[in-house]
């Protein structure tokens, strides 16, 4: 049986966070955990105002390297270890000569400006991906970055140009590999999000975001690769919220797959329909998104997705299947995912879920508290866990009284 130990809480002197559930807090040693500090976690950054970039050592000592204007509290500054001639050094995201650019700090502060800004590093360090930071501000605030500080001209591209760009470390080139001309959208306010690459270093996935009549939000799932060698509408149910790599063709998907409801929603007949939005008001109102009822309508769940056969695997438990979170899966037996609730019903607190992929079942489920006024704004803290690859140690964000803070586990046999 298997049990989380808590190893490493972050100290009370201070907000301390990391961001997203999609890459390592932890180094590969094991030495060191990444973070941001900051001042005030109850409003967005103000114009010139700075987080520090540093490390916890095992002493836990805060280690200061650096500081950036470019960070929120969902996914941070995009702090991602990077290794360069096995040395340990941290990437992530600033504001440097009025433009988002992104940088390299290694454990003596020694610095290195990119002059683009990062989004997804890949696996091997080779490269990473990227999009248009200032037209993703204006639809996902909550994700990006504010503009007070910035030029509204870019160097390499237009203020409202959609696409995925990939920035080459060694050719220190930039390449356009997706562009909005590569979807059949009819709408002007859509943006990509939440770009993920494979472990084989070649494939990624990534949303597609746009803003619906009725108020909602549609959500295209595509997968594609470094060459797009393909360019793939994986799941068109307009549902998929969050998702991991479980190895290098697999995926734990949360969402709802294509079906009779998720098609009709989205046909003119309903987009057109003149009280749309008083009729999904009376629906949420007597069918709650967080029901059995609710996911048999819409097909919400955590799947298994195979890249290669495109298929989807449905992970039947009801019980995780009942709130959206944020799913990881350790690399060594990939047996075991953690993923979060963050308001969970019955007790209104985020809670961390161990589960057992092979059995079925949640072997633990630890609560945790909340700021019940940050809870439905995107100043919230969501756990985010995130795992140290070939390991059993992970992270996650959470609030310890009024502050940000962050904790490392071990995932131990009891």
């Amino acid at each position: 049986m298997l049990k989380i130990e808590e190893i490493f809480t972050s100290p009370k002197n201070g907000n301390y966070f990391f961001g997203y559930y999609d890459k390592s807090q932890i180094s590969k040693d094991k030495k060191f955990y990444a973070c941001l500090k900051v001042k005030n976690i109850f409003r967005y950054p103000k114009k010139n105002e700075t987080a520090k970039i540093g490390v916890f050592d095992k002493r836990s000592k805060f280690i200061k390297l650096d500081e950036t204007k470019c960070f929120n509290f969902q996914q941070g500054a995009m702090i991602n270890w990077i290794y360069i001639k096995n040395q340990p050094s941290l990437i992530y995201n600033v504001i440097d000569d009025k433009q988002f650019k992104s940088r390299i700090v290694n454990l003596k502060g020694k610095k290195i400006n990119i002059e683009y800004p990062l989004y997804s590093l890949s696996p091997n360090n080779k490269y990473f991906l990227t999009v248009n930071f200032y037209h993703l501000t204006k639809y996902r605030r909550g994700y990006s970055y504010g503009l007070s500080n910035v030029k509204k001209g870019n160097k390499f591209f237009k203020e409202n140009e959609v696409g995925i760009w990939k920035y080459d470390f060694n050719k220190k080139r930039l390449k356009k590999l997706i562009s909005s001309d590569d979807f059949q959208i009819n709408n002007n306010q859509f943006w990509i999000e939440h770009i993920n690459i494979s472990p084989n270093n070649f494939d990624f996935v990534f949303l597609l975001r746009y803003k619906k009549k009725d108020g909602g939000i549609n959500t295209d799932f595509y997968l594609s690769d470094i060459n797009k060698t393909k360019l793939i509408k994986i799941n068109n149910s307009g549902r998929t919220s969050h998702f991991n790599w479980f190895d290098k063709e697999k995926l734990v998907v949360y969402g709802g797959i294509q079906n009779k409801f998720n098609t009709f929603r989205k046909t003119s007949f309903v987009q057109n329909f003149p009280f749309i939005k008083t009729f999904l008001k009376i629906y949420r109102f007597f069918i709650n998104h967080n029901t059995k009822m609710s996911k048999k309508i819409t097909g919400d769940c955590y799947y298994l997705f195979n890249t290669k056969k495109l298929n989807f695997k449905k992970i039947t438990n009801n019980e995780i299947n009942l709130e959206d979170g944020h799913p990881c899966v350790e690399t060594k037996k990939k047996r075991y995912m953690i993923t979060d609730i963050y308001s969970d019903l019955p007790k209104k607190k985020p809670s961390l879920l161990l589960f057992d992929l092979k059995k079925n079942k949640i072997i633990q489920k630890i609560y945790f508290n909340s700021i019940q006024k940050l809870d439905n704004s995107p100043l919230r803290c969501d756990l985010h866990p995130r795992i140290l690859k070939n390991s059993t140690l992970f992270s996650i964000d959470l609030f310890i009284g009024r502050n940000r803070a962050f904790k490392v586990f071990r995932i131990n046999k009891k």
